[in-house]
């Protein structure tokens, strides 16, 4: 393919609209490169040279970041509502970090750009449950070439538009890792790429796509935390459309596979790029709801996770696990790589990586690894503590079937390739057999002492009509036999007659 050559204005493009992770705005004043943009897979390589203006800081954030001159500013434009949506899913999900957290608060940097957009970073470093935290927006105006356009839209359709291309884009973009090695790391990244009619080419289509996903990274597989985020996944998902869980779901562990390992970065979610064959309005809903379900799906598993213990052999496990997170970044992510060949913001591009990451040569797990610390680790997470077990995971995941999430009583396995697992599941079944007997042996011996006190009540109350009874005859008896006597003989034979405690009578007669 013949080398192209173009030069971007003030307002060229900071954000891959194709990418995974969003890329925020350049702190270098020119970069000039020439070099294949590998945009989607099977796409034709192109050459560019690209001018990228510096950003200015800001001090204040400002109510909008769409340009004054922008027809799109009206509150009820895709536009406009997409750049609500997503500064308020950053809102959301730093409020719930710092909720976690307790104590430590996120650095926030506004920048701006003088041909319009700008953006919103938020880091976290250094805290007590997450080593390093990133949430970041931004809304990015460029014009890009028609061969960027063609890589873009991953063909040469009949509504290709000739000249250069101004577009707009805006995204939230998110990495999360904790510092227990038993919480996963998360990544989420929501995005809409719009084109505008080339210039001087009036009537010219304007195109729209959506973009993004929510994936998450465990260095230690628990059933039940694998099974509450792709259920929160698979729910967004069902609100719209039954197909799009089990379609971005493989799109999303396609994705983000590592093939110089030969293995997943993690245990999926979802994932999806170019979308638009579906109503506009449904898919601005859709990514929404997406990223509404980030908190739900991640935060609850972080809080029973963060405070449990570990050893320095399980922190160096998931470092080297970090380690795959940060090759994968580096190699594959189209994001990251296309921020970096086009002079982007290092800050902004590399927050996506781990605060710390390990490599040993020819790694190998070290015996006393095999299980885990405590008895509660083994019998509640996966034993993933070299690359073959990990591997052998993540192959088990792909075969995570859709009535597994939806029916709560469906086991999902992740395989144990020591046998402890298949162990540990067979003595819950034998406890949880026994927990019915004794269920049952105790609500017997309920019934008992409850018929039991009916009995005495029903006692009771015969005794106490007996005793009305007896009353009301010894009453009678001593009216009769109250007969008044006179003189000594009189008062003797009283005396001898009535009851002794019956004093009033006597001293009558």
């Amino acid at each position: 393919m013949a080398s192209h050559s173009l030069t971007l204005p003030s307002s060229s493009p900071t954000f891959a609209p194709f990418s995974s992770h969003q890329i925020l705005p350049p702190s270098l004043s020119t970069v000039r490169f020439s070099r294949p943009i590998n945009t989607k897979p099977n796409h034709h390589s192109l050459r560019c040279s690209v001018s990228i203006e510096k950003e200015v800081p800001e001090t204040e954030r400002p109510f909008t970041f769409l340009r004054d001159s922008d027809d799109s500013t009206h509150s009820t434009s895709v536009r406009a509502r997409f750049e609500a949506m997503i500064r308020a899913a950053q809102d959301s999900v730093c409020e719930a970090i710092e909720a976690v957290e307790s104590g430590p608060m996120f650095k926030e940097d506004v920048w701006s750009r003088p041909g319009g957009g700008g953006g919103i970073s938020r880091v976290l470093q250094d805290g007590n449950v997450f080593e390093k935290a990133g949430v970041n927006v931004s809304v990015v105006y460029g014009v890009m070439p028609p061969e960027a356009y063609r890589a873009a839209k991953g063909s040469a359709s009949s509504d290709q538009k000739p000249g250069p291309v101004p577009f707009f884009a805006a995204g939230v973009s998110s990495v999360l890792h904790p510092k227990n090695p038993f919480a996963p790391t998360l990544h989420f990244n929501y995005r809409y790429f719009e084109t505008d009619a080339p210039k001087d080419v009036p009537g010219a289509p304007r195109q729209w796509w959506f973009g993004g996903g929510t994936d998450f990274t465990p260095a230690y597989i628990f059933e039940d935390d694998v099974k509450h985020f792709h259920t929160i996944q698979k729910q967004a998902c069902d609100k719209f459309d039954p197909s799009f869980y089990p379609r971005f779901k493989k799109w999303c562990d396609d994705y983000f596979y590592i093939k110089h390992r030969d293995e997943r970065r993690g245990l999926g979610g979802i994932f999806f790029d170019d979308l638009n064959d579906y109503d506009q309005e449904m898919l601005l809903k859709f990514s929404t709801e997406c990223a509404n379900s980030v908190v739900p799906a991640y935060i609850p598993i972080v809080e029973k996770r963060k405070d449990m213990e570990f050893t320095e052999q399980h922190k160096a496990w998931q470092q080297l696990r970090r380690g795959r997170y940060v090759e994968f970044n580096l190699v594959y992510d189209r994001g990251t790589t296309f921020g970096l060949k086009t002079g982007g913001r290092i800050e902004s591009i590399l927050v996506s990586l781990p605060l710390s990451a390990r490599w040993e040569y020819d790694h190998l797990r070290p015996s006393s690894v095999h299980k885990h610390g405590s008895e509660k680790h083994r019998e509640k997470s996966s034993t993933c503590d070299d690359e073959s077990s990990w591997s052998e995971a993540c192959e088990t995941h792909e075969e995570y079937a859709e009535s597994e999430v939806d029916d709560e009583s469906s086991p999902v396995d992740y395989g144990e390739p020591d046998g402890s697992f298949e162990m540990v599941k067979e003595e819950i079944e034998r406890l949880r057999e026994e927990n019915k007997v004794y269920s049952e042996m105790v609500r017997e011996r309920d019934e008992d002492k409850r018929e039991a006190i009916r009995q005495m009540s029903l006692a009771i109350d015969i005794l106490k009509e007996e005793n009305s009874e007896l009353k009301r005859c010894v009453s009678s008896v001593v009216s009769q036999r109250k007969v008044k006597l006179e003189g000594f003989w009189g008062r003797l034979v009283g005396n001898w007659i009535l009851p002794k405690t019956d004093s009033t009578s006597r001293e009558s007669s």
